[in-house]
């Protein structure tokens, strides 16, 4: 995993959705309309310049080297969407396992339909509303679609 949240969006990479999170992250809403503003004028056009671009399998590299040098069993997360992608980290790369999460967000019912379909992908977007609405009062799924309830 990235796993620092010096960048919180390289962490999950693809979408940044600013209005979404100036209007439900609580460390904004707190602020008052002139500050999420400000924030979004003048502070969000350089910090966005600092987030790494969505790849699938952002992870892997990361993942592939430190298998090389240690023992201990290695896992990869970020931007795994399909069972063909699964298969080959385990069987190419020699990793452990990999850790899935925005595709069962997206789609309960994931391994199974891999289970049906090896190259099945995920439609999950990586557009980050369900990440963004986590640190709301909102529940945890898949907002894509559903604009309303994000900037309402």
């Amino acid at each position: 995993s990235y796993g620092t949240m010096e960048i919180g969006f390289n962490i999950i990479r693809g979408g940044h959705p600013a209005d979404v999170v100036l209007r439900n992250n609580e460390l904004f809403t707190r602020l008052g309309r002139l500050s999420c503003w400000a924030f979004k004028r003048f502070v969000y056009p350089w910090y966005k310049r600092r987030f790494l671009k969505y790849t699938d399998l952002y992870n892997l590299e990361n993942a592939i080297q430190l298998k090389s040098v240690c023992r201990t069993p290695i896992l990869v997360t970020g931007g795994i969407r399909s069972g063909a992608q699964i298969a080959r980290i385990i069987r190419d790369h020699r990793l452990d396992g990999v850790s899935v999460c925005r595709p069962f967000i997206c789609e309960p019912d994931f391994v199974q339909k891999l289970k049906e379909n090896q190259e099945y992908r995920s439609r999950c977007i990586n557009c980050n509303l369900c990440t963004v609405m986590s640190d709301s009062q909102h529940p945890l799924r898949c907002y894509l679609g559903d604009l309303d309830t994000c900037l309402s």
